[in-house]
């Protein structure tokens, strides 16, 4: 099936920055020991979790925009479609990298990656090309929503291995973009917004990321070298819902995606954070 699209009103390209490709970026990371985030199992299972789910993720995006790029007649999200691309890519070697890291510490990864498989087999069984185009915008909007977590507060990073935060820095400054880029592309196919559809894929999309996250972690706890006592679900439980309230803070603005009137928006203090955290990378 060939997409094609037109001009649905307004601006075509909602994207405020020029995507840069970072190409003069090297990774080390020797420092990353078993519990590479504020010495705790679970936590940082949860971080290795996503880590393990992006490389294949980032390549699905790609896979699944690719193939427009040649429909698109507007030469601005043209470029931003393959820039966007570029640094998925990129994100996706990079975490690769990272994920041999835990391998060679013992993390079980041949046990975990196939979970990320199934997810991306069931999409390619069960969804039609717009139906990927969505499930990317939602993609890209779920890590928009953690990298707004993440960069708000920097008692997140602190807590990480140096070379993890940075590879996170890294990625989640450029994911600020993404959201709206996806989000473009999926206006300009469906001519539009067709609330229905976008509710309906992102509920799909959840559920498949949700059962992939889960495989995950499920895996390592049961293979892991370490027993897991109620005390570390315990300890996890306030570290994703309490204090700093990862999940918590990046489930409400996942929310906000589904709602009827949702705009993204670019506000003075997304500037800030990519000349801060772009500064130090």
């Amino acid at each position: 099936m060939r997409l094609s699209g037109r001009d649905f009103g307004g601006a075509i390209s909602t994207t405020p920055y020029p995507l840069s490709i970072r190409r003069d970026l090297k990774w080390d990371f020797s420092d990353i020991e078993f519990r590479f985030v504020d010495d705790d199992i679970l936590v940082s299972y949860a971080w290795a979790a996503l880590s393990i789910l992006t490389p294949a993720t980032e390549r699905f995006f790609v896979t699944a925009l690719r193939p427009l790029i040649s429909s698109v007649d507007n030469s601005k999200l043209r470029q931003d479609i393959e820039d966007m691309l570029t640094q998925e890519v990129m994100h996706a070697a990079a975490h690769a990298r990272f994920n041999r890291a835990l391998g060679r510490n013992g993390y079980p990864l041949d046990r975990a990656e196939p979970h990320v498989e199934a997810m991306l087999t069931w999409i390619s069984d069960n969804c039609s090309p717009m139906d990927m185009v969505a499930m990317v915008a939602f993609g890209e909007h779920l890590f928009h929503s953690l990298a707004r977590t993440f960069l708000g507060d920097t008692s997140i990073g602190a807590a990480m291995a140096p070379g993890f935060r940075r590879l996170l820095e890294y990625h989640m400054l450029e994911e600020v973009e993404h959201a709206a880029v996806a989000q473009d592309v999926l206006k300009y196919f469906l001519c539009g917004d067709d609330y229905a559809h976008r509710a309906r894929i992102s509920a799909m999309a959840m559920q498949q990321v949700m059962r992939a996250l889960n495989g995950i972690m499920n895996e390592l706890v049961v293979h892991g070298p370490e027993r897991i006592t109620w005390k570390n679900w315990a300890r996890f439980s306030g570290y994703a819902l309490a204090e700093p309230g990862v999940l918590r803070l990046t489930g409400c603005r996942i929310a906000e995606y589904v709602r009827l009137d949702y705009d993204l928006k670019f506000e003075p203090e997304d500037a800030r954070l990519r000349v801060h955290f772009g500064a130090g990378l």
